[in-house]
């Protein structure tokens, strides 16, 4: 679930390896050209990595005839850190390994631990956890070999963070606990808090509250001695959040006030546009709307002057909640479409901006070609060496020189079966690429026909004076809403979240017409709810069923949703008694035909998609349920297993 990444997420954030290590790995002794040059491409790495390429090949082309491993070594590191800030994971790792093996035979410790450095963050960008886990595991025996506790309390740290990530709770209480051992046999008052505090985020993500309660009251006992008032509000934070999963809002909305005036003492507005949000949301627990939308405009004003849109739209979907619990539904309604089309705006820009480091990815790849070309230069310029030694023996034995002839042409083979396998690599690694940018694409779309559909319902309650229903109905959507924005960015969601989004749906449409028809939904109890799925898969055809099939039929109509387990993964089932498909096409105007028709071939494109990528066996059957009436629909849609 947490896979999300992501790799979008890494080329927004401008990753800057060389910042994070600040190890020199120029000689200064020499004025060699070569390690001028790749000086001069270490400067440049993050804000001109085709110029930084064009160095190391400049360099790698001087060395040809010194044969400098270690500068070779240094090209590789580099073009590794390049590769990983342009989110070109697998070629960074790629070329961290052939650094590591150079410094490795030239005994270059202080290379090898910054090279395993890196490659331990590449991993940890592209989301090979486990990877990324070996490497610290090597950099923490090589801390212990030289007793260098601050390095195990970080790679200890960062393992444990990482199993966090991977839900491994036991494996990362081991490691913090492991920290929190060193940390006080040391006597670090700070480093005892951290250790404490990374402990008791593992009883939060393990749903131990009590325990997690326990610990933090001690641990802010201890805290009020540190002068880290950053850990401090990550503590406050912490607390509250615990007593927030048990629904004692007043102690969490203390605690979460603790937080909001450290950051206030540090003036740190990133973090205070958050806090003003978190507290306000805590004050709509307390149905106090007047206190929210103070804290909340405060939020959403702090991350207006620092630009931070993705929290501005948090704090306007938070404002908009707070207006609908006020009773002003005209305001709350304008509020959530400015925060609809400030998520457009955002989605839209992200995709600019991905078209546009895809664009400047494929100039680096073109120039790491040229690169790999240089690499295979260097290697038969090493191969002619050998062959030269060869053939004085053959020559001074009288042997012919057809063994040359021969190991030349076998080189060139070599050469074009390796250039032939790379381009192919190259075009498959683009357009699986290509794919998950379509598949996110595609995953972020929801039908807006549904948004507006449901508040013109709340629209009826109100002119109908009933504002109880309106209220229910607007806490049902929203609850809705925020499942859905909260899954849209996986590819695959577990079939548990799913069923409780579709529960929730049925429910809203069924208090919309409840004239018009009523449901049963029925779940296996044998499924693993465990098992994934792609989200917003089976709603799309409910609601065909509903607005299609169910909303037109005159009498009182019944639909019948089932999900059950098969041998073939698992099998949704959707029943209606309605009008049929047939009918339903003569009362759609145009513009209904054509939105059906995009939702479907999103739909079918998805499964499309899915399906190639990973290997899955998905599929939708549609019939009539009554072939001889043309009416009445039923939907099969089987979900194999990844």
């Amino acid at each position: 679930m947490r896979k999300l990444a992501l790799i979008v997420l890494v080329l927004f954030a401008g990753v800057q390896l060389n910042a994070q290590n600040k190890k020199v790995i120029i000689s200064k002794t020499a004025p060699d050209p070569a390690y001028s040059l790749i000086d001069k491409a270490e400067k440049i790495a993050v804000t001109d990595p085709a110029r930084a390429i064009d160095y190391i090949q400049e360099a790698l082309t001087l060395n040809l005839k010194d044969g400098d491993k270690r500068l070779e070594g240094l090209c590789y590191k580099l073009l590794g850190e390049i590769n990983t800030n342009q989110g070109i994971f697998s070629k960074g790792q790629e070329n961290f390994l052939k650094a590591l093996e150079i410094f490795k035979n030239l005994k270059e410790s202080s290379l090898v631990n910054e090279t395993l450095t890196s490659l331990s963050f590449s991993y940890e960008k592209s989301n090979n956890t486990k990877e990324a886990i070996e490497i610290n595991n090597q950099l923490i025996k090589d801390a212990i070999s030289t007793s260098n506790k601050r390095e195990q309390v970080r790679w200890r740290n960062k393992n444990g963070d990482l199993y966090l990530l991977l839900g491994n709770y036991q494996q990362a209480l081991a490691e913090y606990t492991a920290v929190l051992a060193i940390e006080e046999r040391d006597k670090n008052k700070d480093g005892i808090i951290e250790a404490n505090n990374r402990i008791g985020k593992v009883y939060l993500e393990q749903e131990k509250t009590n325990k997690a309660i326990k610990h933090y009251e001690k641990l802010e006992e201890i805290a009020k001695e540190s002068k880290d008032e950053k850990t401090k509000a990550d503590i406050y934070n912490n607390i509250s959040r615990a007593y927030s999963k048990q629904n004692r809002i007043d102690d969490a909305l203390k605690a979460k006030q603790k937080s909001l005036e450290v950051n206030i003492k540090l003036d740190d507005k990133d973090a205070l546009a958050k806090e003003y949000v978190d507290v306000g949301n805590l004050y709509l627990e307390q149905k106090s709307s007047a206190n929210a939308m103070s804290f909340i405009e405060k939020g959403i004003q702090l991350s207006e002057e620092s630009g931070d849109l993705m929290k501005k739209a948090d704090g306007l979907k938070a404002l908009s909640k707070a207006y609908i619990e006020s009773g002003n539904f005209k305001k709350a309604m304008a509020l959530y479409e400015e925060y609809i089309t400030l998520k457009d705006s955002i989605l839209s820009k992200r995709e600019h901006e991905i078209n546009n480091l895809l664009y400047g990815k494929d100039d680096l790849i073109s120039r790491q070609k040229k690169l790999e070309m240089l690499e295979k230069d260097m290697a038969l310029n090493q191969k002619t060496i050998d062959l030269l030694r060869k053939d004085k023996k053959i020559r001074e034995a009288g042997l012919k020189r057809q063994q040359l002839i021969i190991y030349g042409l076998m080189s060139g083979l070599l050469l074009v079966f390796g250039s032939t396998w790379l381009i192919f690599a190259s075009s498959r690694k683009r357009r699986i690429s290509n794919q998950k940018l379509a598949l996110k694409s595609l995953s972020s779309q929801m039908n807006p026909h549904f948004i507006f559909n449901a508040l013109n319902s709340v629209n009826s309650f109100i002119a109908k004076n009933d504002e109880k229903s309106a209220n229910k109905y607007l806490s049902d959507f929203s609850k809705l809403m925020r499942a859905v924005m909260e899954n849209s960015q996986y590819d695959f969601v577990p079939i548990a979240t799913e069923i409780r989004i579709l529960e929730l749906y049925l429910q809203l449409e069924h208090s919309r017409f409840p004239e018009k028809f009523d449901y049963k939904f029925e779940i296996d109890e044998s499924i693993n709810r465990e098992l994934e799925m792609p989200p917003m898969l089976i709603q799309p055809y409910i609601e065909n069923a509903v607005w299609h099939g169910l909303r037109y039929k005159e009498k009182k109509g019944f639909l019948k949703v089932s999900i059950s387990q098969v041998q073939s993964g698992i099998e949704v089932v959707i029943e209606d008694n309605g009008i049929g498909r047939k009918k339903s096409i003569e009362f759609k105007t145009q513009n209904q035909k054509e939105s059906s028709s995009l939702g479907m071939k999103n739909i079918e494109s998805r499964l499309g998609i899915i399906n190639e990528l990973y290997k899955t066996r998905m599929k939708v059957v549609i019939e009539d349920l009554d072939e001889f009436n043309q009416s009445g629909t039923k939907v099969i849609i089987t979900i194999g297993t990844k």
